[in-house]
């Protein structure tokens, strides 16, 4: 946070350029998010999982630093950010501290969603936690509307 809110002042024309792009990404319309949500628990409850779903979004000067890193820069500029999957991360809380659930709901979507699966892209962090204490399972999808995260954690696991 304190990076996004610093980002506008040690670089304007970058900062304005990549807060045009995140803002008028498609994947953060209500429609896009309302929709997956609705994918989400719809697949949870046909398997008889119980689940609250969230979501959360990549900040600008992280969505930035995450360009530079992969090597996007166009030759006037910063490139598009459809492929930075945590410009919206989505979290599927099981409300228990079961681990196995958290495979289960995994592997729901992934059935529901297997051609828009990276399997190259999953982390699993239920077992050791990340360095900033997030726990969960991840994985990437790719959709038309550009890559997005879905995370699978317990209230416990997931708390940082």
């Amino acid at each position: 946070l304190l990076q996004d809110l610093s980002f506008p002042y040690f670089d304007p024309a970058k900062y304005e350029q990549v807060k045009q792009m995140v803002d008028a990404d498609v994947r953060l319309s209500a429609e896009f998010i309302t929709g997956m949500e609705e994918v989400i628990i719809s697949e949870m409850k046909k398997y008889g999982i119980k689940v609250e779903v969230g979501h959360s979004l990549g900040g600008y000067f992280e969505t930035y630093e995450k360009q530079k890193r992969r090597g996007m820069r166009g030759g006037s500029g910063l490139s598009g950010i459809a492929d930075i999957p945590d410009v919206i991360s989505f979290r599927v809380i099981l409300p228990d501290n079961d681990l196995e659930k958290c495979y289960a709901a995994m592997g729901v979507m992934r059935m529901k969603l297997p051609q828009a699966l990276m399997v190259s892209r999953h982390v699993d962090e239920l077992q050791e936690k990340a360095v900033n204490g997030y726990s969960a399972l991840k994985d990437v999808y790719v959709f038309e509307e550009g890559s997005v995260e879905i995370c699978f954690t317990t209230k416990e696991k997931g708390c940082i």
